[in-house]
């Protein structure tokens, strides 16, 4: 029973554990020039394919036509761990 229960705790905090980048985009804008956006993204798997990369245009605030210029593993972590709310 005990095996059964530190098996299914563990699933959980795997569960829980998300793959985390950051990744900036660049983007011109008529009257405004060059704008330079990021944004942080936690996926479950390490796959960063397209629909992710528009996905993370928008969560930058930028259009579609923006170009990527950086996308950089963070690793895989906790929201908190992400967000340093587990650091002394």
């Amino acid at each position: 029973m005990k095996a059964a229960i530190r098996k299914l705790l563990s699933k959980v905090r795997r569960a829980r554990r998300f793959h985390y980048y950051a990744l900036s985009f660049m983007e011109s804008r008529p009257g405004a020039g060059t704008v330079h956006a990021a944004t942080y993204c936690g996926w479950s798997d390490r796959a960063v394919s397209k629909p992710r990369i528009e996905w993370a245009k928008e969560a930058a605030g930028v259009g579609a036509g923006a170009v990527l210029l950086s996308c950089c593993y963070l690793g895989r972590m906790t929201r908190a761990e992400m967000l340093g709310e587990c650091e002394a």
